[in-house]
C-alpha cells in the first residue's frame, strides 16, 4: 500500500474514504452510457429531452430582461452573416446566392438543438477555402481538361453547388457518427499550437484566392503540389492587365473598413465610454458600393465584375449525390474534424469566460441534424466563426433566439432584396473577406513565445504551416495531425531524465534516478541504458565501503506497461546483484503489483512517499547524520 505523509507524519491511505476514482476502461463507460438511458422510463425521456436543449431554456426565457438584447444582437449577426455569407461563398467557388441559403438555414436550425446559449452558425473562411479545395479537386475528376464533363452516366448536371452540398450533408453525416460514438475527445488532440499554424495558412490561402478578384484579372487554375505558389505567379504575370477600377474599389474598400474599425470605433469609445458601439461597416459598404455601381454602371462601362443575378426565393431541396460519396468521404472527415475543433475550442473559451457549461457531445448532435438538413440546399457548411459569439454577447444577447431573428432578418434579404445585390462589385467582397481575415494571421505573434517555452509546439505550429502552404489545406492538416502524434511519441521515446549523487564523501554512496515519463515499450530500452550509465558513472567511495544506494524517484512515472515493468525488474535485479540497496520513492501501487507479479521482493522499508524520507534513511548508512545535498550529473 502507496504511504502519505501529513506533517512528516506517515499515515495510511486506508484511513480516507474513497471520494471518486476513474479505474474503469473506456469502453465500458461508453457502452454504460448507451444502456442507462434505457434502465428507466424517466431516464429514457430525460435522454430524449437532452437531444434538444431549447425545452429547457424557452421555459426559463424572460421577455423583459432578454428579448430586446436578442433582437439587437440578431440584427447585428444578420448584418455580418449578409455580407460575409456572399464573400464566402465566392471564396469556396460557389455563386453569392448560395452563402445567404447557408447563413439562413443554419441560423434557423441550429439554435433548437445547441447547448451554447452565444453559439451561432454562419460563413467562416476556413471552411470555404476547404469546401473550394474539395470541389476543385473532385470537378477535376470528371472533366475534360477544356472544362466539359466526362460522359459517364453518374455524374449529370455536376457543378460545384453540387459538390459543396454533398459534402454540406456528409460533413453533418459524419457529426452524427461522432456523436453516436461519443467521439468529442478528439478535439483534444488539436493543440492550439496546430489549430494555429493550420489557420494562419489557410488565411494566406484565401489571400491569395483573392488576389484575382482584387486586380480583375484573368482566374488562375493550378492544382497539385505547390498550387498556391503556381497562382501567385499566374496573377504576378497578369498584374498589367490590372483593371484600375477594380482595382480602385478595392482601395476605397479596404480603406473605409481601416478608419472605421480602427479608428473610428477608438474615437467613439472615447466619446461614450460607457456605450458599446458595434457598427455594421461592412453593409454600410454594401450599400454604398451597389448604388455607386448602379449609377455609373460600372460592370458595362469598365468592366467591373459584380455578383450579377440573385434569385430572389428559397432554393428547391435536392438529395445529395450519392455517387460523390467515394470522392469526398475523406474530405467530409476531415473538415468535420476542423470545424469541431474549431467550435469546442471556442465554446470552453466563451463559457469559461461567462461561466456556464455546455455538453460538448450535443454540440456535435446540433452540427450533425443542422448540416444533414442543409445538405438538401445548395449550401456550403455554416459553422462557427471566431468573431460572432463575442459580438452577440456585446450587443446583450444571451440565448440562440438572437440565431432565428438573424435567420429571419436573411430570409427577409432571399425574398425581397435579393435582385438589388446584382451591381454589388466582387472587389468590394474581397475586400471585406481581407478586412476579416486580419485577426487570422496573430497566430504569426504566437511563435516567438512557442520558441521560449516548448519547442515541440513551435515545431507542430511550424511543420503544419508549411504543410498548409505546400500542398492542399485538407492534406496539411493531415501532415500536422501526424507530425503532432509523431511528436507525442517522440517526448515517450527520449524521456527528460536527471540523476543526481552527493559530492560530499560522507553521502556519496547515494544515487538519485528520477525519469520524467511514463515507461512504456517506447522508452524502455533506453530507461535501461540510462539507468546502467548512471551506476557506472557513480564516483567510487574514498572513503571505508558503504552500501551503495540507488534511488528511484517515481514520482513522474505515471504509467507502465508490460515491457516497463520488465526492464524496470531487470535494472532492479542487476544493481542488486552489484550490491546495491534500492529505494523507491512516490512510486504508484499499480507499479509496485506489477513487479511482484514478476517475483520481484520490494519490502515496505524500502518504499518512501517523499525524496526528504529516502535520503534521510540512506544517510544512516554513512559516517554522519546529516541529510545530503545533492548535485545534479551532467547529462549522460
Amino acid at each position: 500500500m502507496r504511504r502519505v505523509s501529513v506533517n512528516g507524519k506517515p499515515i495510511d491511505s486506508e484511513e480516507f474514504g474513497l471520494i471518486g476514482s476513474d479505474n474503469s476502461p473506456a469502453w465500458r463507460k461508453v457502452a454504460k452510457s448507451y444502456v442507462k438511458p434505457f434502465s428507466s422510463l424517466d431516464y429514457f425521456l430525460h435522454s430524449l429531452a437532452s437531444l434538444f436543449p431549447f425545452l429547457s431554456w424557452i421555459p426559463k426565457y424572460n421577455l423583459k430582461q432578454q428579448l430586446f438584447g436578442d433582437l439587437m444582437a440578431g440584427i447585428m449577426i444578420a448584418f455580418f452573416n449578409i455580407t460575409q455569407g456572399m464573400a464566402y461563398a465566392i471564396l469556396a467557388g460557389l455563386p453569392p446566392v448560395n452563402g445567404l441559403y447557408s447563413t439562413f438555414l443554419g441560423a434557423v436550425i441550429f439554435p433548437f438543438f445547441t447547448s451554447w446559449m452565444h453559439g451561432s452558425l454562419g460563413p467562416f473562411a476556413i471552411v470555404s477555402v476547404m469546401c473550394k479545395a474539395s470541389q476543385e479537386q473532385t470537378m477535376s475528376k470528371y472533366e475534360f481538361p477544356n472544362g466539359s464533363l466526362l460522359p459517364m452516366a453518374n455524374v449529370e448536371d455536376l457543378d460545384p453547388s453540387v459538390i459543396v452540398s454533398t459534402l454540406t450533408f456528409l460533413v453533418g453525416l459524419c457529426c452524427l457518427v461522432f456523436a453516436v460514438l461519443k467521439l468529442e475527445f478528439f478535439a483534444e488532440y488539436f493543440s492550439e499550437a496546430l489549430v494555429s499554424g493550420f489557420i494562419t495558412a489557410a488565411a494566406i490561402q484565401v489571400l491569395v484566392t483573392q488576389l484575382d478578384t482584387i486586380l480583375g484579372v484573368a482566374k488562375p487554375h493550378s492544382h497539385g503540389f505547390g498550387y498556391m505558389f503556381k497562382n501567385i505567379y499566374q496573377v504576378a504575370m497578369e498584374v498589367p492587365n490590372t483593371n484600375i477600377v477594380t482595382f480602385g474599389i478595392f482601395v476605397v474598400s479596404i480603406l473605409y473598413l481601416c478608419f472605421c474599425k480602427f479608428l473610428l470605433t477608438l474615437i467613439l469609445a472615447k466619446i461614450w465610454p460607457s456605450q458599446k458601439f458595434v457598427i455594421p461597416y461592412e453593409l454600410i459598404l454594401v450599400v454604398t458600393m451597389i448604388s455607386t455601381a448602379y449609377i455609373l454602371q460600372i460592370d458595362v462601362n469598365h468592366n467591373v465584375r459584380v455578383v450579377g443575378t440573385v434569385p430572389t426565393g428559397l432554393p428547391t431541396p435536392r438529395l445529395p449525390r450519392l455517387a460523390l460519396f467515394q470522392d469526398l468521404i475523406f474530405d467530409a472527415i476531415a473538415l468535420s474534424i476542423v470545424i469541431i475543433a474549431v467550435h469546442l475550442s471556442l465554446s470552453r473559451i466563451f463559457c469559461v469566460k461567462k461561466k456556464y457549461e455546455i455538453d460538448d457531445n450535443q454540440e456535435l448532435y446540433a452540427y450533425g441534424i443542422t448540416l444533414s438538413l442543409v445538405g438538401f440546399a445548395p449550401v456550403f457548411p455554416p459553422s462557427t466563426g471566431l468573431g460572432r459569439p463575442f459580438i452577440i454577447d456585446e450587443c446583450g444577447g444571451s440565448s440562440p433566439l438572437c440565431n432565428i431573428v438573424s435567420g429571419l432578418l436573411v430570409l427577409t434579404v432571399l425574398l425581397v432584396f435579393g435582385p438589388l445585390m446584382y451591381y454589388l462589385p466582387l472587389s468590394a467582397l474581397a475586400a471585406i473577406v481581407v478586412i476579416a481575415l486580419r485577426s487570422l494571421f496573430m497566430g504569426f505573434f504566437e511563435l516567438p513565445k512557442l520558441w521560449r517555452l516548448c519547442k515541440w509546439d513551435f515545431s507542430i505550429w511550424v511543420v503544419t504551416f508549411c504543410a498548409s502552404l505546400l500542398s492542399d489545406v485538407i492534406y496539411g492538416l493531415a501532415i500536422g495531425v501526424l507530425f503532432e502524434l509523431f511528436a507525442v511519441s517522440a517526448r515517450t521515446q527520449w524521456p527528460y531524465w536527471t540523476a543526481k549523487f552527493n559530492k560530499n564523501t560522507e553521502s556519496e554512496h547515494i544515487a538519485v534516478f528520477r525519469l520524467e515519463s511514463m515507461l512504456l515499450f517506447t522508452n524502455a530500452t533506453i530507461f535501461k541504458k540510462k539507468v546502467r550509465q548512471t551506476y557506472l558513472r557513480w564516483p567510487k567511495p574514498t572513503h571505508a565501503p558503504k552500501p551503495k544506494i540507488f534511488i528511484f524517484d517515481c514520482a513522474a512515472m505515471c504509467d507502465i506497461d508490460y515491457v516497463g515493468l520488465k526492464q524496470f525488474n531487470d535494472v532492479i535485479l542487476e544493481l542488486r546483484k552489484d550490491g546495491c540497496l534500492v529505494y523507491f520513492v512516490d512510486v504508484h501501487d499499480f507499479i509496485l503489483r506489477g513487479l511482484k507479479k514478476l517475483d520481484m521482493q520490494i519490502d515496505s522499508h524500502q518504499v518512501f512517499t517523499s525524496l526528504d524520507e529516502a535520503l534521510t534513511e540512506a544517510s544512516r548508512f554513512g559516517s554522519g547524520n546529516s541529510k545530503p545535498s545533492l548535485k545534479e550529473m551532467s547529462a549522460l
